[in-house]
């Protein structure tokens, strides 16, 4: 248990090094629609083709890709946690990320770098992290 925590740990502090935060597409609209960003494309990026994302209501959404992995997380304005996924394996799941107040924009963003991390080194486990 002790290994697994060290490993999460240092995993936090190396994407907190290795990678910025995560593009946030969408910031809690009042209403469902269209993204506030695209989704970038390129052939140094894993997407291929540009696109933009459809919003929950009350939903802050953020992704992080390099050429091989992407990563996603989201949280609602009313909600405590945040939730993610990566190429590397898995499903969706808590990310750890816990918001006292309800998830803003920079809680779904921070998480992307821990998510990319954890799929550029085939874990699927993330690190716990705090608000």
């Amino acid at each position: 248990m002790k290994k697994l925590m060290c490993v999460a740990l240092s995993l936090c502090w190396f994407s907190s090094m290795a990678f910025a935060a995560g593009t946030v597409v969408c910031s809690s609209p009042s209403s469902s629609g269209n993204g506030s960003a695209q989704v970038e494309a390129g052939s140094d990026k894993f997407v291929k083709m540009a696109f933009t994302p459809k919003c929950s209501a009350n939903v802050h959404m953020a992704y992080e890709q390099d050429a091989v992995n992407f990563a996603a997380a989201a949280g609602s304005s009313r909600g405590k946690n945040v939730y993610g996924g990566h190429t590397g394996g898995g499903g969706v799941s808590a990310t750890g990320t816990i918001c006292q107040n309800g998830c803003l924009a920079s809680h779904a963003s921070e998480a992307t770098a821990a998510l990319l991390s954890a799929a550029i080194s085939g874990t699927s486990a993330v690190a716990t992290t705090s608000p």
